[in-house]
Order: C-alpha cells, then sequence, then structure tokens
C-alpha cells in the first residue's frame, strides 16, 4: 500500500506544469497506479491460488528460492554488501558528487521546444491593456493576438506576413516621435548583421516591412506622398525626422489597407503603436529568440521606446522558460510529499524518522544523475521529457522502500547487521530488479515510435528507472548500514549488530 501511495504521488505532482498535455498525462498514470493495486489486492492472488492449486494437481512445484538468490546475480547483489561494510562513506560521497555534477547539467541543457504551442487565452484575456496584464506564457500568447486586433487592413483582406516564419515587433510609446524612425532603422541595420541561420537573408539584405518600407512604397507610387515624404526627411539620409504624425495621416489618405498593417490608429485618429516585420527561418532553431530579443534590445537603445518582439522563437523561449520552472516546482512537491509520507510511516512503524528520510534520498541522488545523463547524450529538455520527473519520483522510490521494509523487519528479528543486509539485498534486489527490467523495456519500445521525441522520452525513462535500481541495491544499503552502526539500540562491531533490549 505504501509502495502504491509513494508512486502515486509523484504523478499528481505535475498538476503544477503548465503544459495541459503534462497534467493530463499525470492524472491517467495516477488512476493506472490506482487500479493496479485493486488488481493486485484482488485479482492478482486470487489466480495465483487457483493456478497454484492446479499445477499442485499435476505433480508441479512452484517453489523456488529468490530471484536475488541465484548463482549468479547473488554474487554481483552481494557486491554491494561489501562495498556497505568496507566504504559505505565513499560510496556515499561519490554518488553525492556524480548526482551533483548531474544538477549543474541540468542548467546546461538544450530547450527543445518542438511541441506545437496552445496560444489560446480566455475570451477576457483577450481585453486586458497590454501583455503585462498577465503571466509570462499567457503573455506571448496575447502579443500575438493583439497584433492580429490592432492591425487589421482597413477594408478587409489577409496579410501575408502573419506567419510563425516571421518575427513581428511591437514598438509603443510615443510612436509619433522621430525617435520611432530611429527604432526602424536600428532594427534594419540590427537584422542584417544577424545570424544568418536565424534571420532569412537575400544577399546582404533583408526584406523588412515597417512603417518605413511601406512609406518608400507609397512614396514611389505616389507623387504626392512623395512629396510629403521627402518634407519630413530634413536631412536628406531617407529616414523621416520632422512631422512625423502628418506623414502617418498621410500615408494613410493614400494607402489605407497597407498602413493598418504597421501601424496602430485609434478610432479618434491617434497613433498607439508600430509593427515591424523580420523574416525568419523556419522551424525555429534554439538561437531564434536570443537573436530577436537583441534585435528588439536595438530598437530600443536607438529610440527610447518599448520594443516587443513577438514569433515562434519567443514563443518557445517563454513556454521553455515556463516548463523549466515547472519542472522544478513539481520536482520539490513531490519530494517533499513523499518526503513527508516516509517520514511518518517509517515513525509509526518502526520509530525511526531517519529511516524514512534515507529511504527518500537515493531518489534526491537519481535525478541528479539523471540529468547528467541526458546532458551527456545530448538529450534536450522538452515537453516530453519533462514527465521524466514524475515517472522517476513515482516509480524509482518503490525500490528504496521494499529494500529498506526489508533491512528493518529483518533487523527487528534479531538477525546480525550483516546478515541482514545481505538477506534485504538478495531476496529483494532480484525480484525488483525483475520489475525494472519489464518497466524498462516497455518503456524502451518507444524508441520503434517515429516520433523522435517520444524516442528520446522512451530512452531516458528506462534509464531512470535503471538508475533508481541501482541506487536501491547499492547505494542505499550503505546508508542503511551507517544508520544501523549509529542507532542507539543497537550494539555493533565491524561485523554485526545485536539487538540490545
Amino acid at each position: 500500500m505504501l509502495v502504491t501511495v509513494t508512486a502515486a504521488i509523484g504523478f499528481p505532482s505535475t498538476a503544477t506544469s503548465p503544459v495541459p498535455v503534462i497534467r493530463d498525462l499525470g492524472l491517467a498514470m495516477t488512476l493506472g497506479v490506482i487500479a493496479s493495486l485493486v488488481i493486485c489486492v484482488t485479482l492478482v492472488p486470487a489466480l495465483k491460488i487457483t493456478i497454484d492449486g492446479l499445477l499442485r494437481r499435476v505433480g508441479f512445484d512452484r517453489h523456488k528460492a529468490a530471484l536475488g538468490r541465484g548463482k549468479y546475480l547473488r554474487r554481483w547483489l552481494l557486491t554491494s554488501v561489501a562495498a556497505a561494510r568496507r566504504a559505505a562513506p565513499a560510496v556515499i560521497a561519490v554518488t553525492v558528487l556524480v548526482s551533483a555534477i548531474g544538477r549543474i547539467a541540468f542548467t546546461e541543457l538544450d530547450r527543445d521546444a518542438s511541441q506545437d504551442v496552445d496560444l489560446e487565452v480566455a475570451d477576457w484575456k483577450e481585453d486586458l491593456p497590454g501583455p503585462t496584464g498577465f503571466d509570462a506564457f499567457e503573455s506571448a500568447a496575447a502579443e500575438r493576438i493583439l497584433f492580429e486586433q490592432r492591425f487589421q487592413p482597413e477594408g478587409g483582406g489577409s496579410d501575408p506576413t502573419r506567419s510563425l516564419s516571421h518575427t513581428q515587433f511591437l514598438i509603443r510609446g510615443n510612436v509619433t516621435d522621430p525617435a520611432a524612425m530611429n527604432a526602424i532603422t536600428a532594427a534594419e541595420e540590427a537584422a542584417r548583421t544577424a545570424d544568418e541561420s536565424v534571420v532569412l537573408k537575400q544577399g546582404n539584405t533583408v526584406d523588412v516591412v515597417s512603417p518605413l518600407s511601406v512609406m518608400e512604397a507609397a512614396a514611389a507610387a505616389n507623387s504626392s506622398f512623395a512629396q510629403t515624404f521627402e518634407a519630413a526627411d530634413a536631412d536628406g539620409d531617407g529616414v523621416p525626422d520632422q512631422n512625423v504624425e502628418r506623414l502617418y495621416d498621410a500615408l494613410f489618405a493614400v494607402a489605407p489597407e497597407q498602413a493598418s498593417r504597421v501601424i496602430e490608429r485609434t478610432d479618434d485618429g491617434q497613433y498607439q503603436s508600430l509593427r515591424l516585420i523580420v523574416p525568419a527561418r523556419s522551424p525555429a532553431n534554439s538561437n531564434r529568440a536570443e537573436t530577436m530579443y537583441g534585435i528588439a534590445d536595438s530598437m530600443e537603445e536607438a529610440s527610447g521606446l518599448t520594443v516587443t518582439a513577438v514569433g515562434a522563437g519567443t514563443f518557445n523561449d517563454v513556454g521553455l522558460s515556463r516548463l523549466t520552472n515547472g519542472i522544478v516546482t513539481t520536482m520539490l512537491l513531490a519530494l517533499a510529499a513523499v518526503l513527508v509520507l516516509l517520514v511518518l510511516v517509517f515513525r509509526l512503524e518502526y520509530n525511526s524518522m531517519l529511516l524514512g528520510v534515507l529511504t527518500a534520498l537515493p531518489i534526491v541522488l537519481a535525478l541528479g544523475i539523471v540529468f547528467g545523463s541526458m546532458y551527456l547524450a545530448d538529450v534536450p529538455l522538452t515537453f516530453e521529457t519533462a514527465l521524466l520527473i514524475s515517472i522517476t519520483i513515482g516509480l524509482g522510490i518503490d525500490y528504496n522502500i521494499h529494500v529498506s521494509d526489508r533491512f528493518r523487519q529483518k533487523l527487528d528479528r534479531g538477525a546480525d547487521l550483516t546478515t541482514t543486509l545481505t538477506r534485504a539485498v538478495t531476496g529483494t534486489g532480484g525480484a525488483l530488479l525483475g520489475s525494472a527490467l519489464t518497466s524498462g523495456a516497455a518503456f524502451t519500445l518507444m524508441i520503434i515510435s517515429p516520433d523522435p521525441r517520444l524516442q528520446s522520452l522512451g530512452v531516458i525513462v528506462a534509464v531512470a528507472l535503471g538508475v533508481s535500481f541501482l541506487l536501491s541495491v547499492f547505494v542505499l544499503p550503505s546508508m542503511l548500514w551507517l544508520w544501523a552502526r549509529r542507532e542507539d539500540d543497537y550494539e555493533v562491531d565491524s561485523d554485526s549488530v545485536s539487538v540490545s533490549d
């Protein structure tokens, strides 16, 4: 029952994830664990008794030694007992060091938002006065909604630049100030010198769509507007530096549809914001958000106005930022819940809170090692691999509970420490190995999926289960050995412990 509860705790913690799919999968896994418990305490015992009875009638005896007590497996498992007796502190120290390095590697994992991002938001959020009215991920979605609403072509029509193959920049503030033109020229220059793997270039030029480019096109087609445009350019550098508001009015008079795509004008004729579009290569790569943020920074420095970049790269960047924070939250909540439960249970059952802490500790170490494995295998952090946290905690903690419980039961029956640890590791370790192999094999089958995201998830989960198993039978015994050695209830020499009460 304790194993089921701790397994179930790991999965509901995904409710804190910002990704709906992860929350739904966490709920489904929780229900699956509960269903498995019901089957294991009802159907499985009935089937076992029935089948054993039938086999005995035909002379087949199913009573065999535990898997971990076989000739070869026992020898392998006993190495953990020898390590615990001779160098328990060293075993623990090395494991903690490796786990700590893995946790550092977590901050260096590539973020890859290969999964489509859901941009839907509630209707009431569309009416907020700006993207600062709600949290980060929803802000990114709202920015795109604001673009769609603000820059509708007058008289209808479609806008070919509304695509995730472009990144859009929203310029806000006093956009009738000549400084707004400085923001546009700064964006054009930054785009020309940007990474070619991010910004789509034609030779040494970038086809930037902006109020300035629309004005230039209108001036080429309309001589009257051309005169107004030249009059606004006092220094003759091709960039208006005076009478900008009058220039906007003239542009809306000769080309209202084109102007409304790049300039936001209210019903009373006030100019609120400008829109600038930079073509980007698709699909978005990991540098896209950084490049677009850099262009936005250049625009702000040149004009003093507020500039917001909105596109596939920035959506992914914000989404992955929330994903990373969600992983940390999920991990902390799940570990805290498991720790509290184990401390309470072991305190009530064996009068030892510390034993509950030690039982949970290998899972903390396992997470760090798994993160390090992801870094070494160049597996990015995605929405799918984020499930790894709850799976590792939910399934991996079971191994530790079995070993700790078996160890304490044998110890309470008066066996010496070496014998107790040997029986706990060999008697339980074999069964845990079978569980780890079957569970790992099930997840490893995901490599046949045509989706590389699911392939990565399957392999990493299998690795996580393997690491959890190894820590339960090779590191946890060293912790249990030291715990038993320090307990006041036991008189312990170098090889054994006996119950003093």
